[in-house]
């Protein structure tokens, strides 16, 4: 349910840091169980998988770099053509 609301508030908005991560940010480069759903359901609920932090870097970008390979293929197909 936390990431339910968390999402509902926060799909479009940046964090107020430095680095401009978003939550679908964040999701994409966890290595916590349960990543994809949180990715799934971020999106589902409007995150724009192409916000980009202060590097010029996506969520994909992200977890492709960190290895998150699912995460990657996933943002890669929920967000076609990205």
């Amino acid at each position: 349910m936390y990431v339910y609301v968390y999402a509902r508030a926060h799909t479009h908005t940046m964090k107020k840091n430095e680095s401009r991560f978003t939550p679908l940010h964040y999701a994409a480069g966890s290595a916590a169980s349960g990543q994809l759903d949180t990715i799934r359901v971020l999106m589902r609920m409007g995150a724009n998988p192409r916000l980009l932090d202060s590097y010029g870097r996506s969520a994909a970008d992200y977890a492709r770099v960190l290895r998150r390979d699912d995460a990657h293929t996933l943002l890669l197909e929920m967000c076609s053509p990205c």
